[in-house]
């Protein structure tokens, strides 16, 4: 098994099955080879890319749902008919959402913040033949 396709191939159905057993059976390779390629930084890369997308999806198709979400906790917490435990709970909810959101918000900035500076004071280191590697 070699090249990127390989990878993907390998890859891919490490993700999708959740098994490297499986994985190793849909790439064709052994398990001792699957549990190698899938150390590999190339590999790992790919695992990484391909979560990344995934994850990226799943967040745009809850986005939708998020506005209708807090929309009907927003009503509930409004509906004087409704028993103030339920007006409560829903009030808290959205409290805590927010909070959370914010934090969340705040460590993804400062993890940017921190990689940017780690980007920019990364000198790029050189192979045999003078090529520059990034």
């Amino acid at each position: 098994m070699t090249g990127a396709l390989d990878r993907e191939t390998l890859a891919t159905a490490y993700i999708a099955e959740g098994s490297m057993t499986r994985a190793a059976q849909i790439a064709g390779v052994s398990l001792s080879t699957a549990s190698r390629r899938l150390n590999e930084p190339e590999t790992l890369e790919i695992i990484r890319d391909a979560r990344r997308g995934l994850l990226t999806k799943v967040l745009s198709t809850l986005e939708v749902h998020v506005l209708k979400s807090v929309a009907t906790l927003a009503e509930i917490q409004n509906d004087q008919a409704a028993p103030s435990t339920a007006r409560v709970q829903a009030a808290n909810s959205i409290l805590s959402r927010v909070e959370s959101l914010a934090e969340q918000l705040e460590v993804q900035e400062r993890l940017t913040v921190l990689e940017d500076a780690l980007k920019a004071t990364r000198a790029p280191s050189t192979r045999r033949g003078g090529e520059v590697i990034p």
